[in-house]
């Protein structure tokens, strides 16, 4: 399975307190930090990072020396860290079945995994999910007598509720329990704030009575939850329960199953989906990805000069200008409202700078100049047709003129050099070449490029 790492936005980090101690980690091995955990009657929580992963190094850096989680988590577990891809690292990951980078583990002195969480976090986010992890191992029961008790056939609600919540914190299935705890529940009884919001913490499949009842009851979620943060992140564990009936859909090629996720996705207006032109290009987009994974080119091509005519290429300068002063209005607005509150200026700078710049530069027309060039790409690298390539040449020129870097003027080069216009093409690729020197970055595949185009 492909490993992936878990990104952060940068607005939602604070900085250290300096002084004070943060977490302190085991330097011993594995069996021995299990054994002082033991002694101490605590869990172990395990950092499992690699060395190429950003926000392992974010969370290294910025919350772990942090005194309030020291403070915490080094009351709470023994703490240790391990390289996944060295010595014993490899044996855990593979172990506790680690595919996303950072992972948190924790476990217990016997070795079980009691909960688990992932990707980079602010400090107050990180304590949170250690206070639930402590939780969960005060009422402490080992995964083996659940599921023997399951087995045996108890099936009280208390006895499925814990069981359910002991399945999920372990990432694994709970599908048809969800369905048996369900089955338990009266019908006029089944829309209750506490069913709700143990299907939306709990649900694992879009095909499920779960997920329908859930699914009917949505506009609820407010209500349920009324802190946003609490409300942001069941969303997003709805919505990933939702993108695995989408990859399969895609990966089978099964058109049945992506209808039945973008209607789901429409009627939950999930993903903050607007459900005007702002919907329409979002299923235009999905069945565009749809037809490329399945190697349906022909379609995928005629979805995608569609696609790029109607929501990409169709905004002069002065909409889009207009658009990235909104855009920048709003960072602004909601900036000085207190919204970022990790965000220090006076505290990190060079955060703030990025930040700023990438703002000036115009959110929109940044985010419509890196959809132009993928586009482009997609064409350069699968399609053949000239009046494709011509198509796609002129998205790659816009997104050239829109924001100029030098990975869109190689793609704008390659798609000359494969119409035929060689000289252009050179020109375009040294100006790329020139732009990522200026910049201090490594020219040498732009340079194996221009090689070639000279050959």
């Amino acid at each position: 399975m492909k490993k992936y790492f878990v990104l952060a936005n940068l607005l939602f980090f604070s900085l250290l307190s300096f002084g004070q101690e943060g977490m302190r980690f085991e330097e011993s091995a594995w069996n021995d930090v299990l054994a002082k955990a033991k002694k101490e009657n605590k869990m172990v929580f395990v950092d499992i990072f690699t060395t190429w992963c950003g926000p392992c190094k974010t969370m290294s850096a910025k919350v772990f020396p942090d005194p309030a989680v020291g403070e915490k988590y080094n009351k709470w577990f023994v703490n240790f860290k391990i390289d996944a891809e060295k010595g014993e690292g490899i044996e855990l990951a593979s172990l506790y079945k680690v595919e996303a980078y950072p992972t948190y583990l924790f476990v217990s002195p016997d070795g079980e995994l009691v909960y688990r969480s992932l990707g980079a976090m602010p400090p107050d986010k990180f304590i949170a999910e250690g206070e639930k992890a402590a939780n969960f191992f005060k009422d402490y029961k080992p995964m083996a007598v659940f599921e023997n008790e399951y087995k045996a056939g108890k099936r009280e609600k208390a006895f499925l509720e814990q069981y359910i919540s002991k399945r999920t914190s372990l990432g694994l299935d709970n599908s048809q329990m969800l369905e048996e705890y369900i089955g338990q529940v009266p019908e006029n009884e089944r829309n209750s704030p506490k069913n709700l919001k143990l299907i939306a913490e709990n649900v694992t499949k879009m095909d499920s009575k779960a997920f329908d009842l859930l699914a009917t009851n949505w506009g609820k979620m407010p209500e349920i939850y009324p802190v946003e943060m609490e409300r942001e992140e069941v969303k997003e564990k709805v919505m990933k329960v939702c993108f695995e009936v989408y990859q399969n859909a895609s990966q089978n090629q099964n058109m049945e199953d992506l209808e039945k996720f973008l209607a789901t996705l429409k009627k939950m207006s999930l993903g903050d989906v607007d459900l005007g032109k702002d919907w329409d290009q979002t299923e235009m987009g999905f069945h565009l990805d749809y037809h490329f994974a399945g190697k349906n080119l022909p379609k995928y091509a005629e979805i995608g000069k569609k696609y790029v005519s109607q929501f990409l290429f169709s905004m002069t300068d002065s909409e889009l200008k207009a658009k990235d002063k909104a855009e920048s209005d709003k960072f602004y607005t909601e900036y000085r409202a207190g919204k970022y509150q990790q965000l220090d200026s006076a505290a990190n700078p060079e955060q703030f700078a990025m930040i700023v710049e990438y703002v000036k530069k115009g959110i929109y027309s940044q985010g419509i100049a890196k959809n132009l060039n993928q586009m482009a790409w997609n064409f350069y690298e699968n399609l053949a047709e000239k009046a494709d390539l011509q198509a796609a040449g002129k998205w790659a020129e816009r997104a050239v003129q829109l924001d100029y870097q030098a990975s869109y003027i190689d793609t704008y080069a390659h798609l000359l050099f494969k119409l035929g216009e060689k000289a252009k093409a050179i020109e375009w690729q040294e100006k790329a070449i020139a732009h990522e020197k200026a910049n201090g970055g490594d020219t040498s595949p732009l340079e194996e490029s221009l090689a070639e185009m000279k050959k």
